[in-house]
């Protein structure tokens, strides 16, 4: 049976926030890489406005520690809902981004629909930081359930694409595949 934080205490284990201010629904991800590991998740960036305080970060666990957390792409821009994996040496990243700036004014689910992006990046263990971020959708459609995945020795991204922003009723769905070095392409039946 899984332990409760006080049960965990009481056996002399403590408990060290990595980050405070983390977004309601922060959706943590962690992935081993290596003798290492990352783990990302949306921030609540309070010296942001109230608007735009969604920021995507991460840390890496090197045995003993974590380190400072650090924002994956920090455009001032809202982030959301990480999804993580390896290829046993780098970590990818892909998630959705708000490519516009949100205002009292446009802080409706229209701007939020046709502003959904969705881009990808790479943690790069050589270097140790983020490299080869990309927007993969730029498009006024709301992009969503997006994945990264390691299929054979190759990284690939899907997401769906909701062509008329009736995210809960729409009959007019597709699913596009992209490869780190390729071009967005619709994933057909035939």
């Amino acid at each position: 049976t899984p332990y409760s934080l006080r049960q965990l205490a009481e056996d002399g284990l403590t408990l060290n926030p990595l980050q405070g201010s983390v977004f309601n629904q922060a959706s943590p991800r962690v992935v081993s890489f290596g003798d290492k590991m990352l783990i990302t998740w949306v921030e609540d960036d309070a010296s942001r406005d109230t608007y735009n305080r969604m920021r995507l970060m991460y840390s890496i666990y090197s045995g003993s520690t974590w380190s400072e957390p650090v924002a994956v792409y920090d455009d001032g821009h809202n982030d959301n809902a990480p999804v993580i994996t390896t290829d046993g040496e780098d970590v990818y990243f892909a998630w959705q981004k708000i490519d516009e700036t949100i205002t009292e004014t446009n802080c409706n689910i229209e701007t939020l629909t046709e502003n959904c992006e969705i881009f990808t990046a790479k943690y790069d263990s050589s270097l140790n930081r983020i490299v080869d971020v990309k927007q993969a959708t730029d498009n006024d459609c709301y992009d969503y359930a997006h994945n990264v995945s390691l299929v054979g020795d190759n990284i690939v991204y899907y997401w769906a694409t909701c062509n008329d922003n009736q995210m809960n009723i729409s009959k007019y769905n597709d699913i596009y595949r992209l490869t780190v070095d390729g071009t967005p392409e619709k994933v057909t039946t035939e």
